[in-house]
């Protein structure tokens, strides 16, 4: 299911993070343990399929996978107003479902995606691939009705999900929702390109 270290303080924010598809959970502590060291807690989660698993990935069984991982933290006597639902890539669709179901106290969306119907025409204009997928994960569809605090951040040079998804999510999710664009920044290497601080402002303010 993930990997749990508390927060310093008994009462502190947790972030939930949700990997991307090319993500591993030694990845995301290697990413993450600054933020431990700012006194969040972290629960690194990963999906059926994944890490030796049992399963195949789906839409439907990683939400699943990450209702399970909030039920277990709620579980443990964490209110889910202390949990802040960090998603990269595609994990950003996974946080971005869960936001719509409980009442967390943020959304951080890292180079997420509008939909992977809008990202297969994209890729293949010629071919009907956008309709075929059984799985759409249409975050569009899903950002439009939440009030929580949202942040977003991508790189401006990401050749896997163009900046212009990210644009288009931020202006459908409304004056609640921050885009923080990196120069220079690709698909996996934002924290090299400052999104540290960024987080740290947005999580300082909500």
């Amino acid at each position: 299911m993930g990997w749990w270290v508390p927060p310093r303080n008994s009462d502190g924010l947790v972030l939930v993070v949700f990997h991307g598809n090319r993500g591993t959970l030694a990845r995301m502590a290697a990413k993450t343990a600054l933020w431990h060291h700012w006194g969040f807690g972290l629960f690194l989660a990963t999906y059926r399929g994944y890490e030796g698993n049992a399963g195949a990935p789906s839409e439907p069984g990683l939400h699943d996978d990450g209702r399970a991982c909030l039920d277990w933290l709620t579980g443990q006597g964490i209110d889910e107003r202390r949990l802040v639902l960090y998603g990269e890539s595609l994990g950003g669709a996974v946080a971005l479902q869960l936001a719509t179901e409980r009442k967390a106290r943020a959304l951080v969306l890292e180079a997420p995606f509008s939909s992977l119907r809008a990202m297969a025409h994209e890729r293949h204009p010629w071919a009907p691939a956008g309709w075929l997928l059984r799985h759409p994960y249409d975050n569009l569809s899903r950002i439009g009705g939440l009030s929580l605090p949202i942040l977003i951040l991508h790189g401006d040079a990401d050749r896997t999900t163009p900046l212009r998804h990210s644009r288009v999510l931020a202006a459908k999710a409304g004056a609640n929702c921050r885009l923080e664009v990196l120069p220079g920044g690709g698909h996996l290497d934002l924290y090299d390109k400052g999104a540290a601080r960024l987080l740290t402002e947005f999580l300082s303010g909500i």
